[in-house]
């Protein structure tokens, strides 16, 4: 009694079947093969057992696939259903009144709707062929004139039109409304919107950005009413999401990656819609019960990342609507801290560059010009854009400490195209900082700071890719440093600090991509430091963080590695004498940029947040430091590169913030861990449960177009 949900795949022409566990997640079970270019799916009882099966609809091929379940969430292959020309929609309903469900199939090449009886036996007859409008798209069957069974209403994408088919009562259908849209619609449903006893339809409209709504009356339909939708609206949902016993209108938006939801009213839909993000580029969205709280949810497939995002009611209506700040350019670096001395914590970003693109190609050298962006906080997880700074070339790193010592959180990055750290000094008076250069190795690109030699100011320290080395810059005070550079591995990417020895000094490690391993510099005291001691890692090592994972009062280490197919998160565990004897690892598919421990949940037990740019997610790991482990998963904007944690709302939680490159905005997740142990954009959550494809799979550019949840598969 656990609802579960079959996914299509365009691109590999599978449909994949995941299973829920009835407290909002799921999880990949299998895939099935169907025809070429699969564009619609369906759920129904189609031969004659208790167990729900699948048919699917072929736009490239003159057959329907068919599934029959086994009711375990396993299906094996039926008889395929013949058609004359392809089907790009179906509807599937007892369309002649004698108990079986029966087909409705919206054929674009042959501008037409044809029927398909059943025998109850999994087997089809060919029933009536309807002609329509141009180019059908997208197809409903319900009771629209309250008469003689289910009628059909069907949108036709390039004359602007829906028809409306009126049954006869036996299966016969008559063309009996055409009812004009601004623009192409592309999607269909129907529901009583005003709470009026008849059915209305709903249509998104592509290229006029908008959804048509006709009321029904008892004579037909009123005047079309178009609302704004957002931009490419791609799929429409009719449910009551607020519990006031009117359905609701949802709209999702292809571009934006949210969902409009215009709550019914007895007068009508309310024009203004409450929006709620979704997830990136939502190709079809679908509405169930997924956590079993008697609220639905929203089940959206993202055709951007190639995954499905499960978003849950908060049993008023609203949805996780993950709070996205735009910062126009890609966000490469982000960090948390109170810059005017309000007491509320501000957001700094970095904009311009990422060490790669969001396709995986290695970036140009010096080809973006790169900005700091200042927000200022309200305290209630809003931020506010105040000031912009130039920041350099190609920059690609940022790190805040209080460097000047006068109380104030300043900023350093790495000009990664001028070789040299911009240093920006905050001051109490105004909302600028001053900006000084430091001259460091050739192409710093990670930054980190830490007092090095224990003379109480804090200095920096840069991992450069261009020669090899680690720049350990010693403040001296009034903006002057001291630089001393340490040769390390072959293209150091990362660099983190910490006491690995526990002598009290902190010590330097940095990863190396090309030479696979890790250097540790142990420091001596003063300004002294040992060579580079060197250790395997796995392949192209990509980022390193030090922190108390295990809380045992040693410094552990945080590292990711891996290819484009494969990535990897590890944390060796350190004893406190710089040997790091106990290790753990964690496959996490395709990409991860960078991870950081904090404590979400305030169970004494940190967690590890990881930023996932192939699945526009964070993923929080439970469990490392009792080697037990497991996964959450939260949508955010394309290809985060960064993520910072701070309590921004003031309730006394740790939120989380992650940099978009891809998207060009923060993403703010607020923590409910005092009420549900999860993240929530209140109200609500966003939970991105499952990929739509095997990790190791090196094909891209897969489009998965509708999903479908029966009550149970099993």
């Amino acid at each position: 009694a656990m609802p579960d949900a079959a996914v299509l795949d365009e691109y590999s022409a599978r449909v994949w079947i995941l299973i829920g566990n009835g407290e909002g997640d799921l999880v990949v079970a299998a895939g099935y093969p169907t025809g070429l270019t699969p564009s619609d799916i369906k759920a129904a009882f189609l031969n004659n057992d208790p167990f729900v099966d699948l048919v699917v609809a072929n736009s490239s091929d003159n057959f329907l696939t068919v599934l029959y379940g086994h009711g375990d969430g396993t299906f094996e292959a039926g008889p395929s259903i013949q058609t004359v020309s392809p089907a790009s929609a179906i509807a599937v309903a007892d369309l002649n009144s004698d108990g079986r469900p029966d087909i409705a199939m919206a054929q674009r090449a042959a501008n037409a709707v044809t029927i398909l009886f059943s025998d109850g036996s999994g087997n089809f007859e060919l029933g009536q062929q309807i002609t329509v409008g141009s180019e059908p798209s997208d197809i409903t069957a319900a009771s629209i004139d309250r008469r003689r069974g289910l009628d059909i209403a069907v949108t036709n994408s390039a004359s602007n039109s829906i028809t409306v088919l009126s049954n006869s009562g036996a299966g016969r259908f008559n063309k009996t409304h055409e009812l004009a849209t601004p623009g192409a619609p592309v999607s269909i449903v129907s529901g009583d919107f005003n709470f009026d006893g008849h059915i209305d339809l709903a249509a998104a409209d592509r290229t006029d950005n908008s959804v048509s709504v006709f009321y029904g009356t008892l004579f037909g339909f009123s005047e079309g009413v178009v609302l704004s939708a957002g931009p490419s609206p791609r799929s429409v949902i009719a449910a009551d999401l607020d519990g006031d016993s009117v359905t609701d209108l949802g709209v999702t938006s292809n571009e934006t990656g949210n969902i409009s939801v215009f709550r019914g009213r007895y007068h009508g839909l309310d024009p203004v819609p409450h929006q709620w993000y979704v997830g990136p580029g939502p190709a079809a969205v679908h509405v169930s019960d997924l956590d079993l709280d008697g609220w639905p949810d929203l089940l959206a497939v993202n055709q951007a990342t190639r995954a499905v995002s499960v978003v849950s009611n908060d049993r008023t209506g609203g949805f996780a609507a993950v709070k996205n700040i735009d910062t126009e350019a890609g966000a490469a670096d982000l960090a948390l801290a109170d810059f005017n001395g309000d007491g509320k914590l501000d957001l700094l970003v970095l904009t311009g560059a990422a060490e790669e693109r969001p396709d995986g190609a290695s970036r140009p050298e010096h080809e973006s010009t790169s900005e700091l962006l200042l927000f200022y906080g309200d305290g209630a997880g809003n931020f506010s854009l105040v000031a912009v700074f130039d920041a350099g070339t190609d920059s690609k790193a940022l790190a805040v400490a209080d460097i000047d010592g006068n109380g104030y959180p300043d900023a350093a990055v790495t000009d990664t195209g001028h070789d040299r750290v911009q240093l920006f000094l905050n001051t109490p008076e105004i909302a600028l900082f001053n900006r000084t250069f430091i001259e460091a190795g050739a192409e710093p690109v990670a930054i980190t700071t830490s007092d090095l030699d224990g003379d109480g100011r804090r200095d920096l320290v840069t991992a450069n890719k261009g020669d090899g080395t680690v720049s350990l810059l010693y403040n001296n005070g009034g903006g002057e440093f001291d630089r001393m550079d340490q040769t390390v591995g072959i293209s150091p990417v990362s660099v983190t600090t910490g006491d690995l020895d526990s002598d009290g000094r902190d010590d330097v490690a940095v990863v190396n991509r090309a030479s696979n391993d890790l250097s540790l510099l142990y420091s001596r005291g003063g300004r002294q430091f040992g060579r580079a001691v060197s250790s395997r890692t796995g392949d192209s090592p990509s980022f390193i963080t030090a922190d108390d994972v295990d809380v045992d009062g040693h410094v552990d280490l945080i590292l990711i590695s891996g290819g484009a197919v494969i990535r990897n998160i590890g944390v060796k565990f350190g004893d406190g004498s710089g040997n790091f004897p106990r290790s753990i690892g964690m496959v996490l598919g395709r990409s991860a940029a960078s991870a950081l421990a904090v404590d979400i949940d305030a169970d004494g037990v940190k967690e590890i947040i990881v930023t996932d740019p192939d699945l526009a997610a964070v993923r929080v790991l439970k469990g490392f430091s009792i080697f037990q482990l497991s996964a959450e998963t939260y949508g955010v904007g394309l290809f985060p590169q960064r993520s910072a944690v701070g309590d921004v709302n003031g309730d006394g939680m740790i939120d989380v913030l992650t940099g978009n490159f891809g998207s060009g905005s923060v993403s703010v997740l607020l923590n409910t861990a005092k009420q549900a142990k999860v993240f929530q954009a209140d109200p609500g959550r966003v939970r991105l449960s499952v990929r739509t494809r095997d990790s190791q799979s090196r094909k891209t550019g897969s489009i998965p177009v509708r999903a479908t949840i029966p009550t149970d598969l099993r």
